[in-house]
Protein backbone atom coordinates (compact mmCIF):
# COMPACT_ATOMS: atom_id res chain seq x y z
CA UNK A 1 0.00 0.00 0.00
CA UNK A 2 3.29 2.00 0.21
CA UNK A 3 4.92 3.97 2.78
CA UNK A 4 3.74 5.12 6.39
CA UNK A 5 4.78 8.08 8.73
CA UNK A 6 6.99 7.74 12.19
CA UNK A 7 5.43 9.81 14.66
CA UNK A 8 8.42 11.78 15.99
CA UNK A 9 8.57 13.21 19.59
CA UNK A 10 12.16 14.73 20.96
CA UNK A 11 11.80 12.28 24.38
CA UNK A 12 11.31 9.26 21.98
CA UNK A 13 14.49 9.31 19.60
CA UNK A 14 13.76 6.43 17.03
CA UNK A 15 16.93 3.88 15.18
CA UNK A 16 18.64 5.38 12.36
CA UNK A 17 17.06 3.58 9.62
CA UNK A 18 14.14 2.60 11.02
CA UNK A 19 10.79 2.83 8.15
CA UNK A 20 7.23 2.16 8.05
CA UNK A 21 4.92 0.97 5.22
CA UNK A 22 1.15 0.18 4.95
CA UNK A 23 -0.29 -3.16 4.44
CA UNK A 24 -3.78 -4.64 3.97
CA UNK A 25 -4.62 -7.90 5.84
CA UNK A 26 -6.98 -10.01 4.81
CA UNK A 27 -10.02 -8.25 5.27
CA UNK A 28 -9.12 -5.18 3.42
CA UNK A 29 -8.23 -3.74 7.14
CA UNK A 30 -5.04 -1.03 6.88
CA UNK A 31 -1.66 -2.45 9.14
CA UNK A 32 1.42 -0.46 9.76
CA UNK A 33 4.48 -2.15 9.98
CA UNK A 34 7.83 -1.00 10.38
CA UNK A 35 11.36 -2.16 9.37
CA UNK A 36 15.06 -2.04 10.54
CA UNK A 37 17.39 -3.92 8.97
CA UNK A 38 20.06 -5.58 10.76
CA UNK A 39 23.57 -6.97 9.65
CA UNK A 40 23.55 -6.97 5.40
CA UNK A 41 22.72 -10.45 3.69
CA UNK A 42 21.84 -14.05 5.47
CA UNK A 43 25.35 -15.26 6.51
CA UNK A 44 25.98 -12.02 7.75
CA UNK A 45 28.92 -11.80 10.13
CA UNK A 46 26.73 -12.03 13.45
CA UNK A 47 23.08 -12.03 11.91
CA UNK A 48 21.04 -14.01 14.04
CA UNK A 49 18.06 -14.10 12.08
CA UNK A 50 15.02 -11.87 11.89
CA UNK A 51 12.35 -11.09 14.52
CA UNK A 52 8.35 -10.03 14.52
CA UNK A 53 8.26 -7.17 17.39
CA UNK A 54 4.52 -7.19 18.71
CA UNK A 55 2.96 -4.81 21.15
CA UNK A 56 0.46 -5.01 23.44
CA UNK A 57 -2.84 -3.68 23.97
CA UNK A 58 -2.86 0.48 23.59
CA UNK A 59 0.66 0.20 22.09
CA UNK A 60 2.26 0.89 18.88
CA UNK A 61 5.44 0.91 16.63
CA UNK A 62 7.47 3.85 17.96
CA UNK A 63 6.89 2.84 21.78
CA UNK A 64 9.34 0.26 20.57
CA UNK A 65 12.20 2.29 18.94
CA UNK A 66 14.42 1.36 22.03
CA UNK A 67 13.83 -2.04 22.14
CA UNK A 68 14.50 -2.60 18.34
CA UNK A 69 17.43 -0.67 18.49
CA UNK A 70 18.47 -3.21 20.92
CA UNK A 71 17.66 -5.72 19.06
CA UNK A 72 19.28 -4.11 16.13
CA UNK A 73 22.56 -4.27 17.74
CA UNK A 74 22.01 -7.97 18.50
CA UNK A 75 22.13 -8.52 14.93
CA UNK A 76 18.64 -9.31 14.34
CA UNK A 77 16.20 -7.68 11.25
CA UNK A 78 13.25 -6.24 12.73
CA UNK A 79 9.73 -5.31 11.50
CA UNK A 80 7.62 -3.78 14.13
CA UNK A 81 3.33 -3.90 13.57
CA UNK A 82 0.84 -1.50 15.02
CA UNK A 83 -1.89 -4.21 16.08
CA UNK A 84 -5.42 -3.83 14.65
CA UNK A 85 -7.35 -0.50 16.40
CA UNK A 86 -4.51 1.02 17.37
CA UNK A 87 -1.37 3.00 16.24
CA UNK A 88 -1.99 4.11 12.95
CA UNK A 89 -3.41 0.32 11.63
CA UNK A 90 -7.36 0.49 10.98
CA UNK A 91 -9.13 1.73 13.72
CA UNK A 92 -12.83 1.40 14.93
CA UNK A 93 -15.06 3.64 13.27
CA UNK A 94 -18.48 3.96 12.66
CA UNK A 95 -20.16 1.82 10.05
CA UNK A 96 -17.14 -0.47 9.87
CA UNK A 97 -16.22 -2.97 12.03
CA UNK A 98 -12.92 -4.38 10.79
CA UNK A 99 -11.06 -2.67 13.64
CA UNK A 100 -14.20 -3.91 15.70
CA UNK A 101 -12.13 -6.92 17.73
CA UNK A 102 -15.00 -9.12 18.84
CA UNK A 103 -13.06 -12.02 17.61
CA UNK A 104 -9.36 -12.72 18.13
CA UNK A 105 -9.50 -14.56 14.89
CA UNK A 106 -8.97 -10.93 13.24
CA UNK A 107 -5.52 -10.27 15.65
CA UNK A 108 -3.93 -14.18 14.18
CA UNK A 109 -5.08 -13.19 11.07
CA UNK A 110 -3.19 -10.15 10.99
CA UNK A 111 0.10 -11.57 13.11
CA UNK A 112 -0.01 -14.38 9.87
CA UNK A 113 0.44 -11.38 7.52
CA UNK A 114 2.92 -9.48 9.56
CA UNK A 115 5.00 -13.61 9.49
CA UNK A 116 4.60 -13.23 6.00
CA UNK A 117 6.06 -9.95 5.22
CA UNK A 118 9.07 -10.95 7.72
CA UNK A 119 9.44 -13.68 5.36
CA UNK A 120 9.25 -12.41 2.34
CA UNK A 121 11.58 -9.59 3.26
CA UNK A 122 14.37 -11.33 5.43
CA UNK A 123 16.38 -14.51 5.49
CA UNK A 124 15.63 -17.21 8.06
CA UNK A 125 15.97 -17.71 11.32
CA UNK A 126 12.47 -16.05 12.00
CA UNK A 127 11.57 -15.52 15.70
CA UNK A 128 8.80 -13.31 17.59
CA UNK A 129 8.99 -11.25 20.56
CA UNK A 130 5.76 -10.42 21.88
CA UNK A 131 4.15 -8.11 24.89
CA UNK A 132 1.26 -8.90 26.69
CA UNK A 133 -1.91 -8.85 24.14
CA UNK A 134 0.65 -9.64 21.65
CA UNK A 135 1.73 -12.95 23.80
CA UNK A 136 -1.95 -14.07 23.61
CA UNK A 137 -2.34 -13.79 20.22
CA UNK A 138 1.33 -15.42 19.23
CA UNK A 139 -0.19 -18.38 21.42
CA UNK A 140 -3.14 -18.38 19.65
CA UNK A 141 -1.45 -18.39 16.50
CA UNK A 142 0.41 -21.26 17.37
CA UNK A 143 -2.44 -23.16 18.60
CA UNK A 144 -3.50 -23.33 14.91
CA UNK A 145 -3.66 -26.55 12.76
CA UNK A 146 -0.90 -24.61 10.58
CA UNK A 147 0.81 -22.84 12.99
CA UNK A 148 3.57 -20.03 12.15
CA UNK A 149 6.59 -20.29 10.82
CA UNK A 150 8.87 -19.73 13.75
CA UNK A 151 11.69 -21.17 15.51
CA UNK A 152 12.33 -18.94 18.84
CA UNK A 153 9.41 -17.25 20.78
CA UNK A 154 9.88 -14.74 23.30
CA UNK A 155 6.90 -13.60 25.18
CA UNK A 156 7.49 -10.86 27.62
CA UNK A 157 4.71 -10.78 30.54
CA UNK A 158 1.81 -12.68 27.79
CA UNK A 159 -1.82 -11.95 28.27
CA UNK A 160 -2.93 -15.86 29.98
CA UNK A 161 -4.76 -14.83 32.69
CA UNK A 162 -5.92 -11.17 32.86
CA UNK A 163 -5.80 -9.74 36.40
CA UNK A 164 -4.38 -10.89 39.34
CA UNK A 165 -7.25 -10.58 41.47
CA UNK A 166 -9.43 -13.90 41.39
CA UNK A 167 -12.55 -11.59 42.17
CA UNK A 168 -11.48 -8.97 39.91
CA UNK A 169 -11.61 -11.06 37.01
CA UNK A 170 -14.92 -12.92 37.91
CA UNK A 171 -16.77 -9.99 38.35
CA UNK A 172 -15.29 -8.24 35.13
CA UNK A 173 -16.10 -11.48 33.23
CA UNK A 174 -19.58 -11.54 34.45
CA UNK A 175 -20.01 -7.85 33.76
CA UNK A 176 -18.96 -8.14 29.87
CA UNK A 177 -20.95 -11.16 29.09
CA UNK A 178 -23.97 -9.46 30.22
CA UNK A 179 -23.21 -5.71 28.85
CA UNK A 180 -22.17 -7.53 25.35
CA UNK A 181 -25.66 -10.06 25.23
CA UNK A 182 -27.45 -6.74 25.76
CA UNK A 183 -25.94 -5.42 22.42
CA UNK A 184 -23.56 -3.28 23.64
CA UNK A 185 -20.10 -4.57 22.90
CA UNK A 186 -18.63 -1.24 20.49
CA UNK A 187 -19.31 0.79 23.84
CA UNK A 188 -16.00 0.94 25.94
CA UNK A 189 -15.71 0.35 29.50
CA UNK A 190 -16.04 3.38 31.71
CA UNK A 191 -14.09 4.63 34.77
CA UNK A 192 -10.63 3.01 33.84
CA UNK A 193 -7.77 5.66 34.47
CA UNK A 194 -5.43 6.38 31.46
CA UNK A 195 -2.56 5.13 32.97
CA UNK A 196 -0.36 6.37 29.69
CA UNK A 197 -1.06 9.52 30.71
CA UNK A 198 -0.24 9.75 34.43
CA UNK A 199 2.90 8.32 35.65
CA UNK A 200 1.57 8.89 39.42
CA UNK A 201 -1.43 6.32 39.21
CA UNK A 202 0.31 4.47 36.54
CA UNK A 203 0.87 0.63 37.33
CA UNK A 204 2.63 -0.96 34.69
CA UNK A 205 6.27 0.68 35.13
CA UNK A 206 9.10 2.19 37.88
CA UNK A 207 10.23 4.18 35.12
CA UNK A 208 9.42 7.81 34.71
CA UNK A 209 11.85 7.87 31.73
CA UNK A 210 10.25 5.76 29.60
CA UNK A 211 6.98 5.97 30.67
CA UNK A 212 6.91 9.67 29.66
CA UNK A 213 8.44 8.50 26.11
CA UNK A 214 5.13 7.29 25.41
CA UNK A 215 3.32 10.03 26.90
CA UNK A 216 4.75 12.07 24.76
CA UNK A 217 3.79 10.30 21.74
CA UNK A 218 0.27 10.59 22.66
CA UNK A 219 0.38 13.93 23.15
CA UNK A 220 1.91 14.67 20.16
CA UNK A 221 -1.23 11.91 18.24
CA UNK A 222 -3.53 11.74 20.11
CA UNK A 223 -5.53 10.33 17.44
CA UNK A 224 -3.49 7.22 17.81
CA UNK A 225 -4.47 6.64 21.71
CA UNK A 226 -6.89 3.29 22.08
CA UNK A 227 -8.56 4.87 24.75
CA UNK A 228 -10.62 2.62 27.43
CA UNK A 229 -11.23 -1.17 25.82
CA UNK A 230 -14.29 -2.08 24.29
CA UNK A 231 -16.66 -4.77 25.57
CA UNK A 232 -16.23 -6.62 22.95
CA UNK A 233 -12.46 -6.13 23.07
CA UNK A 234 -12.68 -7.84 27.01
CA UNK A 235 -15.03 -10.60 25.74
CA UNK A 236 -13.06 -11.77 23.04
CA UNK A 237 -9.74 -11.74 25.22
CA UNK A 238 -11.42 -14.19 27.81
CA UNK A 239 -12.80 -16.38 25.29
CA UNK A 240 -8.94 -16.41 23.67
CA UNK A 241 -7.56 -16.70 27.01
CA UNK A 242 -9.98 -19.78 27.61
CA UNK A 243 -8.26 -21.77 24.39
CA UNK A 244 -4.88 -21.68 26.55
CA UNK A 245 -5.30 -25.13 28.27
CA UNK A 246 -2.30 -27.48 29.42
CA UNK A 247 -3.72 -29.70 27.11
CA UNK A 248 -3.42 -27.49 23.68
CA UNK A 249 -0.36 -25.86 24.65
CA UNK A 250 1.28 -29.32 24.76
CA UNK A 251 0.01 -30.32 21.75
CA UNK A 252 1.05 -26.53 20.46
CA UNK A 253 4.35 -25.81 21.64
CA UNK A 254 6.95 -27.84 19.38
CA UNK A 255 10.02 -25.77 20.60
CA UNK A 256 10.93 -24.26 23.83
CA UNK A 257 9.16 -20.61 24.47
CA UNK A 258 10.75 -18.11 26.77
CA UNK A 259 8.16 -16.44 29.19
CA UNK A 260 9.31 -13.12 30.88
CA UNK A 261 6.94 -13.01 33.80
CA UNK A 262 6.67 -9.32 36.06
CA UNK A 263 6.20 -10.96 39.35
CA UNK A 264 4.87 -7.38 40.74
CA UNK A 265 2.81 -7.82 37.43
CA UNK A 266 -1.32 -6.50 38.44
CA UNK A 267 -2.59 -6.64 34.68
CA UNK A 268 -1.68 -10.13 33.94
CA UNK A 269 -1.95 -12.86 36.92
CA UNK A 270 1.70 -13.80 37.06
CA UNK A 271 0.59 -16.69 39.05
CA UNK A 272 -0.96 -18.54 36.23
CA UNK A 273 2.35 -17.90 34.22
CA UNK A 274 3.72 -19.85 36.88
CA UNK A 275 0.88 -22.86 36.43
CA UNK A 276 1.74 -23.19 32.94
CA UNK A 277 5.45 -23.99 33.85
CA UNK A 278 4.75 -26.95 36.05
CA UNK A 279 2.10 -28.60 33.05
CA UNK A 280 3.69 -27.09 29.91
CA UNK A 281 7.15 -28.59 29.82
CA UNK A 282 8.22 -26.23 26.77
CA UNK A 283 7.15 -22.78 28.86
CA UNK A 284 10.08 -22.28 29.87
CA UNK A 285 10.08 -19.26 32.39
CA UNK A 286 11.67 -16.63 33.95
CA UNK A 287 10.48 -14.38 36.62
CA UNK A 288 12.06 -11.07 37.09
CA UNK A 289 10.99 -9.74 40.73
CA UNK A 290 9.76 -6.53 41.61
CA UNK A 291 9.05 -6.13 37.86
CA UNK A 292 5.51 -4.60 37.04
CA UNK A 293 3.82 -5.42 33.55
CA UNK A 294 6.07 -3.29 31.13
CA UNK A 295 8.59 -5.26 32.02
CA UNK A 296 10.34 -3.80 28.47
CA UNK A 297 9.46 -0.18 29.37
CA UNK A 298 10.90 -0.75 33.15
CA UNK A 299 13.86 0.30 34.54
CA UNK A 300 17.18 -1.01 33.68
CA UNK A 301 17.54 -3.47 36.68
CA UNK A 302 14.44 -5.08 35.31
CA UNK A 303 15.42 -4.64 31.85
CA UNK A 304 19.21 -6.37 32.24
CA UNK A 305 17.55 -9.32 33.39
CA UNK A 306 15.00 -9.97 30.72
CA UNK A 307 18.05 -9.33 28.39
CA UNK A 308 20.28 -11.66 29.94
CA UNK A 309 17.64 -14.01 29.60
CA UNK A 310 16.71 -13.29 26.18
CA UNK A 311 20.36 -13.98 25.47
CA UNK A 312 20.74 -16.92 27.04
CA UNK A 313 17.51 -18.47 25.10
CA UNK A 314 18.51 -17.05 21.62
CA UNK A 315 23.06 -17.08 22.08
CA UNK A 316 24.92 -15.11 20.31
CA UNK A 317 26.34 -15.99 16.60
CA UNK A 318 29.79 -17.67 16.53
CA UNK A 319 32.37 -15.67 14.72
CA UNK A 320 33.33 -16.95 11.20
CA UNK A 321 36.91 -18.43 11.68
CA UNK A 322 38.81 -17.44 8.89
CA UNK A 323 41.77 -19.90 9.27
Amino acid sequence: MGDAPLITVPHNPLPEGLSAFFVSSYDGATLRLATLNGPSGPSAPGRRGAILVHPGWAEYIEKYGEVAEELHHRGFDVLLLDPRGQGLSQRVSPGDDRALIDNFDKFTEDFSVAVAEMTARYAPPYHVLAHSMGGLITLLSLLKPSPIAVEKVILSAPLTRLFSGDLTRGVTRGLVSTICRLGFGRRPLAGRSDQAMNFEINRLTHDPIRHERFRQLLLARPDTAAGPPRFAWVRSAFRAMDTLTPAALNRALRHPILVASADADVTVDPRHHRELAVTVPNWHLVRIPHSRHEILMEKDVFRTQFWRAFDDYLPPVPPIDKA
